[in-house]
């Protein structure tokens, strides 16, 4: 009887053990989760007060439009702008637009295409050979 009290002893301090290594393992479990999620929410609510500034600058630039856009200055530029209005006084100038020529960006890009056809045209032996001599 005594043999099987202890074996029941050691047996039940087993089952004992093995139960507090679960509930330590279930804790842990549970407080990493509860961390990953807090850090998770702190992400998004920094991720949200970032986006909160950006709608403010947004908002504060829109209300400075709207400020603009209501002064008389505004209003007058747009009427000589849209309407060709003018003073009492002033001459206006119309200066045609140059449609036929081309502008400098225009033809800097036909020198670089005409370049590069040229060299197109030229055959690769050549284009070696130039390399090697240095020409």
């Amino acid at each position: 009887m005594n043999k099987l009290k202890q074996v029941a002893k050691t047996i039940g301090s087993k089952i004992v053990t093995i139960l507090i290594v679960i509930l330590i393992f279930f804790i842990i479990y549970n407080i990493y989760k509860s961390i990953k999620q807090n850090y998770e929410v702190n992400q998004k609510i920094n991720f949200l007060e970032k986006e909160i500034e950006d709608v403010k600058k947004q908002n504060y630039h829109l209300q400075n439009l709207i400020l603009y856009y209501n002064t008389d200055s505004f209003k007058e530029l747009e009427l000589r702008r849209k309407l060709a209005l003018k003073k009492q006084g002033e001459t206006m100038v119309l200066v045609p637009e140059n449609k036929g020529q081309k502008t400098d960006e225009e033809k800097t890009q036909s020198i670089e295409s005409n370049e590069e056809n040229n060299q197109s045209l030229t055959p690769n032996y050549v284009l070696w050979w130039r390399y090697i001599i240095g020409n």
